[in-house]
């Protein structure tokens, strides 16, 4: 049994593994969650190891994408603990839950009344705010990753512990990136999902990006940009303006309803008036007669899903992937076995019911939201001696490989597996 003056730290998700992130924190009697997410398959949502939710004395939630939020409902069948987030990721939360709901609702474990109940329990922080629950002080700092986005520094009696949720050190059209003292950190529970690749140079990425598009577009084409709905799309249509695009863009499904989320936090966005410029020159799309319009003449769409997983832009798929003039432009991860993975590896997309042969007209440009490789190892440099590095959200293979690099630099890193338990 461990003393009153240890820290426990048990990985109940996202271990050698992207998705279903979650983490407690125990000392004195006293218990943080971070994050509670969900892992979105082909057959059933897949939850983090099951947590008593009155055991729990309150939960952090970096952010809004599902592998962070989406299980957290299950916490708030009967009440539940305080959550501390921004509003913002609370507003964007909610949109993607109810979205997951309509989508799955046969086989989530919760409905719509557990994630009110959720919501009702949103205690908003922003960037550098500190609050305190039994002894234990949670402070928020800006994670870089999307609009709203947070890091966590945990200080218990005897420990500082900062998690970082997903994060990104590079500034963007949209966000600056995170930027944290670790002088004080004992532990680091960091991500590690690009922990094996190096991100191409962002200016670079970007001239390239739209240049190609406008490529596309002036030879008479539909330049197709499947896009996650939160942050990315929004990226996407920001980088197209700066480097000096000024044809038509469009914005579908859920990145616009986003959009206007995001559009009423300007604390959250990197140059807010750049952006309601940007966004006042978009044209939001809504419903199917806009759709077609949309189509009518050469143009940008962006629409979710990022990987093609359904959504909006599965309708524009349908109708350009018969004129090779058009061009599909991936700008994110995409995750094996996805339909955009399989685009990416074969060059074959299935449009209703059939393969179709779409290389030449298909494009990758990697706009991470996340630290690469070499912002990963330049973080953890600024750790100061002792200090130890527990890696989660990763690939097994690519977590292990980074977790012996760090051991190669003398760093007590863990690629941490979920059920783990670590004292400090």
């Amino acid at each position: 049994m461990s003393s009153k003056s240890e820290t426990v730290i048990r990985i109940h998700g996202a271990g050698l593994q992207i998705g279903r992130e979650a983490i407690s924190v125990s000392n004195d009697g006293a218990t943080v969650l971070l994050d509670y997410g969900v892992l979105m398959t082909d057959r059933k949502p897949e939850f983090p190891e099951r947590v008593t939710p009155s055991s729990i004395n309150a939960v952090f939630l970096s952010h809004a994408h599902l592998d962070h939020s989406g299980g957290l409902p299950l916490l708030y069948l009967r009440g539940g603990p305080p959550i501390y987030t921004t509003t913002l990721t609370a507003k964007i939360t909610t949109l993607l839950i109810e979205d997951m709901l309509n989508i799955s609702r046969y086989y989530v474990p919760y409905e719509d009344l557990e994630l009110r109940e959720m919501l009702d329990h949103v205690h908003p922080i922003t960037f550098n705010q500190k609050v305190h629950v039994k002894g234990i002080e949670l402070e928020g700092i800006n994670a870089g990753h999307i609009p709203g986005s947070l890091m966590a520094k945990v200080r218990t009696k005897n420990s500082t512990i900062l998690f970082t949720g997903d994060f990104n050190t590079t500034d963007t059209r949209l966000l600056t990136g995170a930027k944290v003292d670790l002088s004080d950190v004992d532990v680091l529970i960091m991500e590690s999902t690009y922990a094996s690749t190096d991100h191409p140079e962002r200016s670079q990425l970007e001239r390239d990006f739209a240049s190609k598009v406008k490529e596309v577009v002036e030879g008479g084409g539909i330049a197709l940009v499947p896009a996650f709905a939160v942050g990315r799309s929004q990226e996407i249509v920001s980088v197209l303006r700066a480097q000096n695009y000024d044809g038509p863009i469009y914005l579908d499904g859920m990145a616009r309803e986003a959009a206007k989320i995001m559009k009423g936090f300007p604390k959250y966005i990197r140059n807010y008036d750049e952006f309601t410029k940007v966004m006042k020159s978009v044209r939001l799309v809504k419903g199917n007669r806009e759709r077609q319009r949309a189509l009518q003449k050469p143009g940008v769409i962006v629409s979710p899903a990022g990987m093609l997983r359904g959504g909006a832009v599965m309708f524009y798929l349908e109708h350009i992937i018969k004129d090779h003039k058009n061009g599909i432009f991936l700008v994110s991860f995409q995750i094996p076995g996805t339909p955009g993975r399989v685009l990416l590896d074969t060059g074959k997309i299935a449009v209703e019911g059939k393969l179709i042969d779409a290389s030449d007209m298909t494009y990758f440009y990697d706009f991470s939201a996340h630290s690469g490789r070499k912002e990963l190892l330049d973080f953890v440099k600024q750790l100061k001696g002792g200090a130890k590095v527990i890696l989660i959200h990763g690939e097994p293979e690519t977590t292990k490989a980074f977790q012996d690099t760090l051991r190669g630099m003398g760093i007590d890193a863990v690629a941490a597996n979920n059920g783990d338990s670590f004292t400090v």
